[in-house]
């Protein structure tokens, strides 16, 4: 994976319902100027940092995500972020 050091949320999507009970998709311009998105269901364990996210909302700066080297267009969303 590709350590991103700053990415800003510019869209969130959802919720819906989905296999993993709510499911949100929360766009996000990285450091590199390439839009990412991720995806956040309810049931995952890594939900709880994903939900402080959405709460901020758009316009919020986040530190700590990891871009999937198979797919530049997906942020993991086991990545320990942190809202700057």
């Amino acid at each position: 994976m590709i350590s991103n050091t700053t990415s800003e949320v510019t869209r969130i999507v959802g919720p819906w319902k989905g296999k993993g009970g709510d499911v949100f998709t929360i766009w996000m311009k990285c450091c590199d100027d390439k839009h990412r998105k991720v995806f956040a269901a309810s049931d995952n364990l890594n939900f709880k940092r994903w939900k402080q996210v959405i709460d901020a909302g758009v316009g919020t700066t986040l530190n700590g995500c990891f871009v999937y080297t198979g797919n530049n267009d997906i942020i993991d969303g086991d990545s320990p972020v942190e809202i700057l």
